[in-house]
């Protein structure tokens, strides 16, 4: 049976009967569930959101790796990015324009890009040499890859993470090109 003629059987069940079935059925779904969930985490395939800035671990456009722990006391605009998309390689622009109108504050715009492979470098110089970027424009470390620092295992780009002053995630948001001014607006109340 598929899932759309099975969805409208309980339609039609709790039309019928007045009663909903589909609550008794969603009863039975965690009990089946539960033992895979926990044999999953007892062999280690559930990949945990961890820490703050302290587990965004990045790799700085001299090679040397480091994470944004270094960054505490700074509010930090990280514009999750790829190479290959257009909106992030406008998203980049418009983050200079940020730095610039947020320059007097604890703040620091960076571009973190999810290139990997033996392009990754070429494309975190591209940021600087072809498109202009004058802000921080690093490459995704080991544990944002693997999708167990704060940033968890989302890799859709672009996307905008704002992190406090305390290191912790504040607002995560995928979606289009940014604008300075609506930057700005999410970014003044935790100075």
């Amino acid at each position: 049976m598929s899932h759309l003629s099975d969805s409208e059987g309980l339609r039609s069940a709790r039309d019928r009967d007045g009663a909903s079935r589909a609550t008794h059925r969603h009863r039975r779904v965690p009990a089946l569930v539960l033992p895979l969930l926990l044999g999953c985490l007892a062999e280690g395939c559930a990949t945990p959101r961890a820490g703050g800035a302290d587990s965004v671990d990045v790799v700085l456009p001299d090679g040397a790796r480091t994470t944004l722990a270094s960054l505490k006391g700074k509010v930090v605009v990280l514009d999750v990015c790829a190479s290959w998309s257009s909106a992030c390689n406008l998203n980049a622009r418009v983050l200079d324009e940020v730095a610039v109108a947020l320059a007097a504050e604890p703040v620091e715009v960076i571009t973190l890009l999810f290139d990997e492979g033996p392009l990754a470098r070429a494309a975190q110089r591209s940021y600087v040499e072809v498109l202009g970027v004058r802000h921080l424009v690093v490459l995704a470390g080991s544990r944002v890859l693997a999708g167990t620092s704060a940033l968890g295992e989302g890799r859709d780009v672009p996307r905008l993470v704002v992190i406090d002053r305390a290191g912790h995630v504040v607002v995560d948001e995928v979606g289009g090109i940014v604008s300075v001014a609506g930057v700005v607006e999410r970014v003044r109340p935790l100075l």
